[in-house]
């Protein structure tokens, strides 16, 4: 997975209250070049997964016939790359601990602190992402360097068998 620079990051906001939704976009759009994509169901969010987001903000109750566990359910179906963080009125911990279960990033509570604590998520999934893509290069570069390794150590034995004079 190729790691995207900040102004290519994509996000999709489901969220059924549209003067929550704008606000929200508005405050991550303010610090940062997102490409936020804004859709009051579930069923559009679904509908969309093709263009393959890197963080879903996931509102818990929606209109329409899925709610926020079942879009979830589809968007673990579609790929495990993409990380949803839960957003809600509801203040119980049972509903917290239940779209955790179900393999949510996090849940927030939409309070007046809601904003600050998505933005500090997406900044830790963000860094996380970052660390796993420099530990797979790394990896790689450590691989590629063991090869060559390889290839002169056959080399000098070769050589030695072909050519003992040499050594």
């Amino acid at each position: 997975m190729k790691m995207k620079s900040k102004k290519n990051i994509s996000i999709f906001l489901v969220e059924d209250d549209p003067v929550y939704a704008s606000t929200l976009k508005y405050d991550l759009s303010s610090d940062h070049s997102y490409k936020i994509k804004v859709f009051s169901s579930g069923e559009e969010c679904v509908k969309k997964l093709y263009l393959n987001p890197d963080i879903i903000l996931l509102d818990y109750y929606l209109n329409g016939k899925l709610n926020g566990i079942d879009v979830l359910r589809k968007i673990q179906r579609f790929g495990e790359n993409i990380q949803v963080i839960f957003l809600s009125g509801q203040e119980k911990i049972e509903v917290a601990a239940n779209v955790m279960k179900h393999g949510a990033y996090d849940y927030v509570v939409k309070n007046e602190t809601a904003f600050i604590r998505v933005k500090g998520l997406i900044k830790k999934i963000l860094n996380y992402n970052k660390l796993v893509k420099e530990n797979r290069d790394f990896k790689k570069f450590q691989a590629f360097i063991l090869f060559v390794l390889l290839i002169g150590i056959v080399s000098v034995v070769v050589i030695n068998y072909m050519h003992p004079e040499l050594f």
